[in-house]
Order: structure tokens, then C-alpha cells, then sequence
């Protein structure tokens, strides 16, 4: 799967949510919990990057589902992305009553299966999941992070390295835990393991 493509909604969801704004922009200043992101120039940066306030580069808001507003909700990702990282969830993935709701299960999908999918060489035709199953070559570990010139890797990296307290436990937790995908041995996808991310 194109793990950048397939996460980045949910990425997104996560990183210009609620919370993630009181984090990164407002801070809590009753607590003693000062802004993640240091300077004006970062905060308008980002508050822009995610569409919360008007700037020239935004239409309306981002299209990012729900917006988290507390810590039960940012939370809540965890169960949409195990969807995604446990290859026997797929057909919670792709069922309309599944945690990611119909994002994965209508029409739209599978019309743009290229941008889902990342093109890659098996060994050969007859490589299925038995076969992969059956290998006796060790897995490999991807952790997905958005690339250095997308516009929310800087946030997303202050909210990775963030000193656990009341306004980042949650999101800090999530994002550590939930966005590291099993990738498949070399020997069947001789590609980094970004591009050998099957799909549940």
C-alpha cells in the first residue's frame, strides 16, 4: 500500500485537530504548558497549513473527518489505524461499519487504486499471502512520518518529541503506537519497506 496516500487523511485528522491545536498554537497557560511551536511566524504557519484560519492558500477547511476534541477522540485513531496495521483487519478496513467509516469501502477507492497502491516486483505470479506467510525471512518495520516537505512534517515532529503532559498524553501516544506498519521481507519485495506495506 502507499502508505503516505492511504494515512494522510487520517494524518491530517490527527495533526490539525483540536487538540493538537491547543498543543502546538494555544497551549494551556493554567497548567503551565507553554505552545509547542516557540514563534508567532510557526503558529500562523501551521494554523494556516491546516486551513483554521483564512489565509490565501485555503478554500475552506481541510476534508480530515472528525475533528478531535479531547483526549477520548484522539484515542479513538488508534482503533482506525490498527485497521490499517493489522493485516488481519482488512475486512474491518474496508467495511462501511469499520472504524475508518466508508473511507476505504466505496467506489472512489478502488477508481484510484494507483494512488493507494505502490507498483512493486514479487518474485513471481504465484506469490500470495500463504506464500508470504510461509516465509521464513523476518518481517520488517516501517514508521510512517509525513516527508520533510510536507507542510505538517515540522508539527508532526513537535508533537512526536513532545514532554509527555495533560495536552500531549494522548496524541503523543498515538502517534508513537499507531502509525508503524509491518512491512514484507526483502526477499519477496526487494524495495524499501515503505513501498512493501501490504494492504490488510
Amino acid at each position: 500500500m502507499n502508505v503516505t496516500s492511504t494515512v494522510d487523511t487520517l494524518m491530517k485528522q490527527m495533526v490539525c485537530s483540536s487538540m493538537a491545536k491547543t498543543a502546538l498554537v494555544d497551549g494551556r497557560a493554567s497548567s503551565g504548558i507553554l505552545p509547542l511551536l516557540k514563534t508567532k511566524a510557526d503558529r500562523d504557519k501551521y494554523m494556516c497549513d491546516c486551513c483554521l484560519s483564512p489565509c490565501a492558500k485555503c478554500d475552506g477547511s481541510l476534508d480530515k473527518g472528525v475533528d478531535l476534541k479531547d483526549s477520548s477522540k484522539v484515542l479513538g485513531m488508534a482503533t482506525k489505524m490498527s485497521e490499517l496495521t493489522d493485516l488481519s483487519a482488512g475486512a474491518n478496513l474496508f467495511s462501511p461499519t469499520g472504524a475508518n467509516g466508508e473511507m476505504f469501502s466505496t467506489n472512489a477507492f478502488w477508481e484510484q487504486a494507483t494512488k493507494y497502491f505502490n507498483m512493486v516486483c514479487l518474485p513471481d505470479c504465484n506469490v500470495d499471502f500463504a506464500t508470504i506467510n510461509a516465509s521464513t525471512e523476518p518481517s520488517r518495520n516501517y514508521t510512517y512520518k509525513p516527508a520533510m516537505d510536507d507542510e505538517l512534517y515540522y508539527p508532526w515532529e513537535a508533537l512526536l518529541n513532545a514532554s509527555d503532559n495533560s495536552v500531549t498524553n494522548s496524541l503523543v501516544r498515538v502517534i508513537n503506537s499507531s502509525f508503524s506498519f509491518t512491512a514484507l521481507p526483502e526477499s519477496i519485495c526487494p524495495y524499501a519497506p515503505a513501498l512493501c506495506v501490504p494492504m490488510p
